[in-house]
């Protein structure tokens, strides 16, 4: 959409416009191409940006339109300000259009991408690692980072033909996890490096293999571990079971063929967390 098309809105207009630069900037944020040439991100809804603040993930800039704003939404905006965050009250119009929803809260978060790298966020301190390969619905890639989230894993890399993980649908799907882990795309040869550098225990998921999934505790006694999941028309690539050193099933009943990546991920993520617990 061309930016001098803009359609009036329906909301009173407040705030000081965008140039016509810095709303072209933002706005090419909402395809791919623009995300990875700025290095940058936005995020929007109450909910997500309220994940951020509190995962002390601060953006660039929060911008608001406040025709758009619920009491909740305000409050979220008064605590940006305290955190000393940028501000910017802009058109109704404006803040539509860097919005990717369409019925937006009336909050966008500018955000710039994390520049670490794999060797930066896999230390040897890094115990516990979900290893996502051709997870490519950003509805499945979301919902296992906020399931490693929620079962206290270290670090989340994605391989292959996974999902952005920084599109909007991705961040929403995570119900603002992204905010509170480390995440990272990676090639399987670097994977492979620092698995034998600090002794991680690679187990796979594989529909053939034997291994019941209980045993995943006992190992995880001895080693840090990484859970490999693949999507669920294909699974798991040949180079990544054959790098496996445990493969586990997670058994089923017949009546469905699988089970859907998002599922046996964190499946298999609650496994691991029960291991840790007291």
């Amino acid at each position: 959409m061309r930016i001098d098309s803009l359609k009036p809105s329906s909301q009173k207009e407040y705030g000081l416009p965008l140039s016509k630069a810095e709303l072209q900037d933002i706005r090419s944020l909402l395809t791919r191409k623009g995300r990875n040439r700025r290095r940058e991100f936005l995020a929007e809804g109450v909910r997500l940006l309220e994940e951020a603040l509190r995962h002390h993930y601060r953006p660039m800039a929060l911008y608001f339109s406040a025709g758009h704003l619920n009491e909740r939404a305000q409050k979220l905006v008064d605590a940006y300000r305290r955190a000393r965050v940028e501000v910017r009250e802009i058109p109704a119009r404006q803040l539509e259009a860097i919005a990717d929803t369409k019925t937006p809260q009336g909050v966008v978060g500018h955000f710039a991408v994390p520049e670490a790298t794999l060797e930066e966020l896999y230390r040897a301190e890094t115990r516990r690692v979900l290893l996502c390969e051709n997870i490519g619905d950003p509805g499945n890639l979301g919902t296992l980072i906020r399931s490693a989230l929620a079962f206290d894993m270290h670090l989340v890399i994605t391989m292959g033909a996974s999902a952005e993980l920084l599109s909007p649908k991705v961040i929403r799907s995570s119900a603002g996890a992204v905010f509170g882990i480390a995440t990272v795309h990676a090639t399987w040869n670097e994977v492979v490096k620092l698995n034998r550098t600090f002794g991680t225990v690679l187990v796979a998921s594989d529909l053939s293999a034997h291994e019941p999934l209980e045993r995943l505790r006992f190992v995880a006694k001895e080693k840090g571990v990484m859970l490999a999941v693949g999507s669920e028309a294909a699974g798991l690539s040949e180079q990544v079971l054959a790098g496996a050193d445990l493969r586990m099933r997670i058994g089923h009943s017949r009546a469905v063929e699988s089970l859907n990546a998002a599922v046996a991920g964190s499946m298999l993520m609650r496994e691991l967390y029960q291991e840790s617990q007291p």
